[in-house]
Formats: structure tokens, sequence, C-alpha cells
């Protein structure tokens, strides 16, 4: 039971409708200034809402890292600072950022 409460970790239902709803983590709240996120997710399949939430969750802890890399690099020097959040924000979206050797 305590598997399948995991899966649905982020999923609330209500009038028949999934919801992503999850509350930023304490460690991020210094990056992001939201407190909680709630998206409606569309549909009221179960299987459906699950592969929306996973894609949702990983997307959120994707842009908590790009902004806490830039937040920290920035600090160091602000032009890896910039480079560095772009290669996040990059690979959050699905893209290879690299640099090419002409």
């Amino acid at each position: 039971m305590s598997e399948m409460k995991h899966l649905d970790q982020y999923l609330k239902l209500r009038k028949g409708r999934y919801y992503y709803v999850r509350r930023v983590p304490n460690c991020y709240r210094d990056v992001d200034s939201r407190t909680l996120i709630k998206l409606v997710l569309d549909t009221g399949s179960r299987e459906v809402a699950r592969g929306r939430q996973d894609g949702f969750s990983e997307a959120d802890e994707q842009l908590w890292v790009s902004l806490r890399a830039f937040d920290s690099s920035f600090a160091v020097h602000p032009a890896l600072g910039r480079y560095e959040a772009a290669k996040a924000r990059a690979l959050a979206r699905g893209f290879m950022y690299y640099l090419s050797r002409s």
C-alpha cells in the first residue's frame, strides 16, 4: 500500500479531476517564492495523471536545481553563473547543451 501512495504522492482527486499538488521543499524556499504548487492535470484517469505528475515533478526538481546553481554560481563569478544556469535550463527542457569547438 505504501508503494501505491508513493506513486500518487503529489496527486489529489477533487470532483473527478486530478490535480498536481506539492509544497516547495524548505531547502528551496530561498530561490522559489511559491509555498504550494497546484496544477490541474485535466484528466480523470489515474494512469494519465501519474504520467503528468511525473513530468511536473521532474520539471520542478530541475527548476530548483537550476535556480540553486544560478544562485550559488552567480556569487562566485557572474558569467560562470549565467552559463551554469543556461545549461541547467536547457537540460530541464530536454536539450543537450554543449560548446562546439570550431
